[in-house]
Parts: C-alpha cells; structure tokens; sequence
C-alpha cells in the first residue's frame, strides 16, 4: 500500500459498532495529530530496540545488546534527520531509556543507583539536555557485554522464583 492508501484509512469515517449500533471515534493523537502520522521509522527502531534489549535481558545472544545500543543511538537521530520528531516518539525514547535502566541496574546489582541515576535523567529531559552519545542504559549494556566476555547472559529467576526461594530459606532457619 502506498502511504497515501495507509492515510485514508486512518481517516476514513468510523463505522457503527457491531455491539451496540453507536459510532467509534476515529483515533486521535494528543496534538490533533492521527496515529498513522505517529507510526514512523524513528518509532519503529525505538520499540525494535527495546525488544532487542529484553531479548539480550532474557539470555539471547549479545548481538540483540548490541542491535539495541545501536538502536538507541539511531532512532532520535534519524527522526531529526527526516523531520520526523514528536512529542509521541520523544517520549517513547525516554520511557524505553528508563525502563531499561532499571532493568540493567538490577541485573548488574546496583539498583540502590536507580533513584538518583532517574532522578539525574528526569532533570536532565526537564531542561531539555540529551546525552549525545550513549545514554545510561546504553553504558550499562556495554558494561554488562563487557562483563559477559560477549557471551548471552544466564537466565535471570523470576521473581516467583526469587520469592520461592526466599520461603524455602526462611521456613529452613524456622525448622531448626
């Protein structure tokens, strides 16, 4: 389909709702804007590179750690470049960012960092300040590639299984 074709689907009048006869309202971004404007490379390669990096997070090869750094470092870049930039994909990007920087934090075991490496990247987003190259969670990946030799990381428990295994040691020292 040409984009002129994705365009007046989005567009297209709402049709009555098979459940109960009334009208659905057509889709709207925040600004007015309609989502198909919001569905733009620069997205795609932000959400590409999150799911890259949980792939890499949940025992992957470190290619999928290294796709998602590059990911990282592309994705507002190219937005720029094709005039593409939103609100919608600027958020997305700082929300991948610190979501994943929690993650890396916790797997690396500094976690006790996240309040303040958070609280330093929401000051920095508020005056309006980017890192130019690599962004925390990008440094954390590459320590934890580093770390690994380049080798897929070990399957992390699931916090059931941590919480299992937490009973199993406490109801152990209760027995005794």
């Amino acid at each position: 389909m040409t984009p002129e074709q994705w365009r007046e689907l989005a567009v297209r009048p709402a049709a009555p709702s098979p459940v109960v006869g009334a009208e659905v309202p057509a889709m709207t971004a925040p600004e007015g804007r309609r989502f198909a404007d919001e569905a733009t490379l620069p997205n795609a390669v932000s959400i590409a590179g999150y799911l890259a990096a949980l792939a890499y997070l949940k025992g992957y090869s470190p290619w999928f750690g290294v796709a998602s750094i590059l990911a990282d470092e592309v994705d507002g870049r190219l937005a720029r470049a094709t005039g593409q930039t939103s609100t919608l994909g600027s958020d997305l990007d700082w929300g991948i960012d610190v979501t994943l920087t929690g993650l890396f934090a916790d797997r690396l075991g500094i976690l006790w960092t996240l309040p303040a490496v958070t609280g330093a990247q929401a000051y920095l987003r508020s005056i309006g300040e980017r890192p130019t190259v690599l962004s925390v969670r990008a440094v954390m990946m590459v320590v934890m590639l580093w770390r690994s030799r380049f080798r897929p990381l070990p399957q992390a428990p699931s916090a059931l299984e941590v919480i299992e295994g937490q009973r199993r040691a406490v109801g152990k020292r209760t027995r005794r």
